[in-house]
């Protein structure tokens, strides 16, 4: 990825965690991520299942909120098992784990990194920011 060029990010999270995945949704668009989020992609009718997976193929990097009910989340699970597949045969998606509430956090995960918001949101948004764009490119970013 250039480094001009800004990450496609795909939110996953659980129905119980929602109100926190939708303002992280928002804050991405803000910084100008495209972000797939499912109460924006999915329409009444459309095939759920068709729409995760073409979110997920079209993103390059998959954010994956952590809390006892998402790692739990049959669907939590499909989203984080399909990039894990992805990254393995195709090494063009990132994953990046943001843990919200202490959790069993799933074996996938266990060796990457996560950005912590349990205790201090705005440090959690720090980190996550700087895995997304590297600094100097973020700092650059802000000062326009």
């Amino acid at each position: 990825m250039d480094v001009n060029e800004k990450s496609r990010v795909f939110v996953s999270h659980t129905s119980k965690d929602k109100e926190f995945a939708r303002d992280l949704a928002w804050q991405l668009r803000l910084f100008g991520y495209s972000v797939w989020f499912d109460e924006w992609e999915i329409a009444v009718g459309d095939s759920i299942v068709d729409k995760v997976f073409d979110g997920l193929r079209a993103s390059d990097t998959l954010i994956i909120v952590l809390s006892p009910t998402s790692v739990e989340s049959r669907w939590v699970k499909e989203e984080l098992s399909a990039a894990v597949m992805r990254r393995i045969s195709e090494s063009d998606i990132r994953i990046l784990p943001v843990l919200i509430e202490a959790c069993d956090v799933p074996s996938p995960l266990k060796h990457i990194r996560y950005a912590d918001f349990r205790e201090n949101r705005d440090e959690g948004m720090s980190l996550l920011f700087e895995a997304l764009t590297p600094g100097h490119v973020l700092w650059k970013s802000l000062s326009h």
